[in-house]
C-alpha cells in the first residue's frame, strides 16, 4: 500500500522516538531532571477450551455417545479421548504502575494488578456423531460423573462423582505487587545521524534494553480448595427438571472468598532490541519467567489433613495420608514441601514492528500502529488448571506452546499524556491437565515406584492421574481488548 506523499514527508523529516517496547523513562537528560510516569491499564479477556479425557472404551457393552461410530469389536477396551466439558474464563483486570526515571534510559517501576472480576465456569459439552448430530454429555455418561467407578484409593465400589457440573466460581481483588528496573545501555536517539544515507534519520546503533521484575507473594493466595463443594447429594437429577441447573450451580458456589495471589516469588527477565528505519520500527524481545513457590502456598495436599479434613478424605487416599504424616527426614516419608504448588516456568520470543503514521518531536506528538506475535513455551508443573476449581486442588499440567498476536495503536498527544489501545488473541496447543507423577523410587532402588509404600506421592490420584484416565484441554483460545492511559511529569 502506498503512503500519501504528505504523510511520507512527515515521516522522513523529523527525529524518531524508539519503539514503545524499548522506550525507557530517564532523568538528568536535558530539560528532564526527574521523570515520573503514572499509568493505569484496563483489559477484558475471554478464554475458552474443551476438556477431554482418556477413557477405556467398552463400546459393545455401554454404547454411550463417546464411543466412535462403528468402533470395531477388537477395539473394545481401547483408550480414546472422550469429550467431556466446555470451560470459560472471563476476566476484567486493572493494572496500576508508577515509574521513576533515574538516569539516562534507566528506570525503576512498581505496580499492582487488581482483578475487577474473574468468572470461571464449566458445563457439559456436546458430541457430534458421524452424521453431524450433536448429543449432550449428561451425568449418566460423563466419565467425571456417572461413569466414574473408582474411589480415592483406586478401587471399584464406593465411588463418587469427581466434580459437580455445571459449576462456576467468581473472584476479585488485588494480586501480587511487583517491582523492577529497566535500562537501555544503547539508544539510537543518542547517536549522531549518518550524513548521506537514504533516510535523514538513519543511525547505525539500534536501541537495546533489558529489565528484571520481581513479583512479591503478598496478596491472599488463590486457593482452589476454597471453591470445592464439601457435600453433595450424588443422586442424579432428572435431566428435564427445570431446577436441575440451579441446584448444581448452588452446590459449587463458595460462601467464602479466595484471593488473587500466586503464592510464589516470580522473576521476570527480558531483553529487547528495536531499529528505527524511516517510519518502520521493527523489534524483537526475549522473555523468561521463573516462579519459585513459597512454602506457605495454598493448596498443599498434606496441609488439608489439618486445615480441611473433610476435603482431605475426598482427595487423599489411605497411603497418601500415611505418607503425609510420616516422620520427615528419614529418607522414606520425606514429602515435606513437595505436595504443593510447583509452578511452570515460561520462556518466549516476541517479534513485531511499529508503523509510525505521524510524528512531531517538537510537539511531543506521535501516532503509531503496533503489530506483534509472541510464541511461548510453558513447562510441566503443578499448577492452577482448567479443572482446579472443579476438583478443589492443583493439578499436574503437561508442557505446551502458547501463540499470541496483538494489534494496537499508540497515541502520544503531548509531553504529558499517552494513550494505547490494543486487541489480542491467541491459542494454546492441546496438553494434559492431569497426570501427576506416581512418586519417587527410594532405597534400595528397584527402578520403579511401589504403591502402598512411602514411595507413593501423596498428590497422586488414582482416578485422574494414571495413563488412560488423564484429562486434556483442547481448542484453547483467548480473545481480548486492552488499553492504558499514562501521564508523565518532568
Amino acid at each position: 500500500m502506498r503512503i500519501p506523499t504528505l504523510l511520507a514527508a512527515t515521516l522522513l523529516a523529523f527525529p524518531a522516538y524508539a519503539a514503545n517496547i524499548t522506550d525507557i523513562s530517564d532523568a538528568v537528560d536535558g530539560e528532564k531532571r526527574l521523570e515520573v510516569d503514572f499509568a493505569i491499564g484496563l483489559s477484558h479477556s475471554t478464554r475458552k477450551g474443551k476438556i477431554t479425557r482418556e477413557w477405556n472404551q467398552k463400546c459393545d457393552v455401554e454404547g454411550y455417545p463417546h464411543c466412535p461410530s462403528g468402533t470395531p469389536a477388537d477395539h473394545n477396551g481401547a483408550v480414546f479421548d472422550v469429550t467431556e466439558l466446555r470451560v470459560e474464563d472471563v476476566t476484567d483486570t486493572m493494572d496500576l504502575r508508577l515509574t521513576f526515571g533515574l538516569w539516562h534510559d534507566l528506570e525503576v517501576h512498581l505496580g499492582a494488578p487488581y482483578t475487577l472480576g474473574e468468572s470461571r465456569s464449566w458445563v457439559f459439552a456436546s458430541v457430534a456423531d458421524s452424521n453431524g448430530i450433536s448429543t449432550q454429555v449428561t451425568d449418566a455418561n460423563s466419565t467425571f460423573r456417572g461413569l466414574q467407578k473408582l474411589d480415592v484409593n483406586g478401587l471399584a465400589g464406593n465411588s463418587q462423582p469427581l466434580i459437580s457440573v455445571p459449576g462456576q466460581t467468581y473472584r476479585s481483588g488485588f494480586g501480587d505487587p511487583y517491582i523492577g528496573f529497566s535500562w537501555a545501555p544503547f539508544n539510537h536517539e543518542r547517536e549522531p545521524r549518518q550524513p548521506g544515507d537514504a533516510f535523514p534519520d538513519f543511525r547505525q546503533t539500534s536501541t537495546w534494553a533489558f529489565g528484571l521484575d520481581y513479583t512479591m507473594p503478598i496478596a491472599t493466595v488463590d486457593d482452589p480448595a476454597k471453591w470445592r463443594f464439601t457435600t453433595e447429594d450424588f443422586t442424579f437429577v432428572d435431566p428435564n427438571d427445570a431446577n436441575r441447573a440451579k441446584n448444581h450451580w448452588n452446590l459449587i458456589s463458595s460462601s467464602g472468598s479466595s484471593g488473587m495471589g500466586h503464592g510464589a516469588h516470580i522473576l521476570d527477565l527480558w531483553t529487547a532490541a528495536s531499529k528505527r528505519m524511516a517510519f518502520v520500527d521493527p523489534f524483537v524481545k526475549l522473555h523468561f519467567t521463573l516462579p519459585l513457590a513459597v512454602t506457605t502456598a495454598a493448596a498443599d495436599a498434606c496441609t488439608l489433613l489439618t486445615s480441611n479434613p473433610q476435603l482431605a478424605n475426598t482427595q487423599l487416599n489411605d497411603q497418601a495420608k500415611k505418607n503425609c504424616a510420616a516422620p520427615h527426614g528419614d529418607g522414606l516419608g520425606n514429602w515435606a514441601g513437595k505436595t504443593g504448588y510447583a509452578p511452570s516456568f515460561t520462556g518466549g520470543l516476541t517479534l513485531g514492528t511499529e508503523i509510525v503514521a505521524l510524528e512531531r518531536e517538537e510537539y511531543h506528538l506521535k501516532i503509531a500502529f503496533d503489530l506483534n506475535l509472541d510464541t511461548s513455551y510453558v513447562s510441566r508443573g503443578r499448577n492452577y488448571s482448567e479443572l482446579s476449581d472443579a476438583l478443589g486442588k492443583l493439578t499436574y499440567t503437561d508442557q505446551y506452546l502458547a501463540l499470541k498476536g496483538s494489534a494496537g495503536i499508540l497515541a502520544r498527544f503531548s509531553r504529558y499524556i499517552q494513550l494505547r489501545v490494543n486487541i489480542f488473541g491467541g491459542f494454546e496447543t492441546p496438553h494434559f491437565i492431569t497426570g501427576e507423577p506416581p512418586g519417587h523410587d527410594l532405597a534400595p532402588f528397584n527402578g520403579q515406584v511401589d504403591f502402598a509404600t512411602p514411595e507413593q506421592s501423596p498428590v497422586y490420584d488414582f482416578r485422574i492421574d494414571p495413563n488412560g484416565r488423564r484429562a486434556r484441554v483442547e481448542e484453547t483460545t483467548v480473545l481480548g481488548i486492552g488499553g492504558s492511559l499514562a501521564a508523565s511529569f518532568y
